[in-house]
């Protein structure tokens, strides 16, 4: 596997895939709160002060643009927009443009069978995928999936390429009640789609003569016996993209992290842990290093109820020759774990252009195991950990 992974992730560099452990500048030495978050975030590409992020509003997520100059945020979708989605409808997931001009995200669609029931970001059931220029004045419906009472649609975690010509994301395109329905009695791997079935799609994103965005269909990537994709992002050079599945396992709580060459067309299992949750990896900019979130730290199996789950932040090389835990908020006694008795998850997160950061969601919890927040939290190392050299 390691032999595949590397040919694979054909970039890696021999000065870090030879390494025997993490240079010392990978050390962390901070950890920061910047605001509550809670359904993703991105960075601004142009201006790193400027963060778009989801948080619940009267029960509906919405997105956020918040900047750290001033402290400031303002809500980017907490009111009808005539050429775009409601103020009622659910939001999360932004994803800026490279040119930090225009946001990507996740909107509930305006009908579906399942109103008041799902349509939230994070399960990505109903949700369509749009476009926004940043001062709201325009707006695309790049998908406009089918909503019917026969229909299953939705979509995951859009992201640009890093020239911004191209979108992955994950598409819900059917169902298995027979699976969900085991899922819901508690059944943790019932076999089938228990989560409903789903792909990774790609597409070119174009634009008519108006500006509005359109999207051209490019690419369906899949792997055998896999029901859950959920798309994590691009390598620096838009070879690589990374995502989550249930590829090899026996079910969602056990996913795991893969690479896929679009060069190659081939695939590559990076974790390759099917008893243990891994999910929200990330290339760093220089194409050496992988930070993911995984529940090794934690007395967990894939058997185990979701509400069960806890995670840590971890860094390692494309070939596996050496993995570094990064945050510690599950180990009782320890600093990092100061604000939840009950423990963290770490979700989405991403590089710093220059490498010299990781921002990160963090949910934590109770001494009962009830949520009691999420900060967004930017994790300083020592150096240009991933940077480009």
């Amino acid at each position: 596997m390691r032999v595949l992974v590397a040919a694979v992730f054909a970039a890696i560099a021999a000065s870090t895939a030879g390494a025997a452990e993490a240079p010392d500048a990978c050390k962390v030495v901070g950890l920061n709160s910047i605001v509550p978050a809670s359904a993703g975030f991105s960075v601004s590409p142009t201006d790193p002060n400027t963060i778009a992020f989801a948080r619940p509003v009267n029960g509906k997520s919405q997105i956020y643009i918040y900047d750290r100059r001033t402290r400031t945020e303002r809500c980017f979708t907490c009111r009808d927009i005539p050429a775009g989605p409601r103020a009622d409808r659910q939001k999360g997931s932004p994803s800026f443009m490279p040119d930090g001009k225009r946001l990507l995200m996740q909107v509930e669609m305006a009908r579906h069978p399942f109103e008041g029931l799902v349509g939230g970001p994070g399960a990505g059931w109903y949700n369509d995928v749009w476009m926004a220029t940043i001062d709201g004045d325009r707006w695309s419906n790049l998908t406009r999936y089918p909503n019917g009472k026969l229909d299953t649609f939705g979509a995951l975690i859009p992201e640009p390429s890093p020239d911004g010509t191209k979108l992955i994301w994950a598409e819900l395109f059917d169902d298995d009640p027979r699976a969900q329905q085991a899922y819901r009695r508690g059944n943790t791997n019932p076999g089938g789609a228990p989560w409903g079935k789903w792909r990774i799609r790609m597409s070119e994103i174009k634009a008519d003569v108006s500006g509005t965005a359109t999207l051209a269909p490019l690419n369906t990537i899949t792997l055998p016996s896999a029901t859950w994709y959920e798309t994590q992002g691009w390598s620096r050079d838009g070879d690589f993209i990374m995502f989550a599945s249930d590829a090899n396992t026996t079910g969602p709580h056990g996913m795991d992290l893969w690479v896929h060459n679009l060069k190659s067309g081939q695939s590559a299992n990076l974790t390759k842990t099917p008893a243990e949750w891994e999910e929200f990896g990330e290339i760093s900019p220089d194409g050496r290093l992988v930070a993911f979130m995984s529940s090794s730290c934690c007395d967990y199996t894939s058997t185990d109820d979701k509400k069960k789950l806890r995670t840590d932040l971890y860094l390692t090389t494309p070939d596996r020759q050496w993995t570094q835990r990064l945050t510690f908020y599950n180990e009782r006694g320890h600093p990092h774990a100061k604000d939840g008795p009950g423990g963290s998850t770490v979700t989405k997160l991403r590089w710093s252009g220059d490498g010299t950061k990781i921002y990160f969601e963090r949910p934590f919890y109770g001494v009962f195991g009830f949520a009691r927040g999420s900060w967004l939290t930017e994790l300083t190392f020592a150096g240009s950990c991933g940077g480009l050299r």
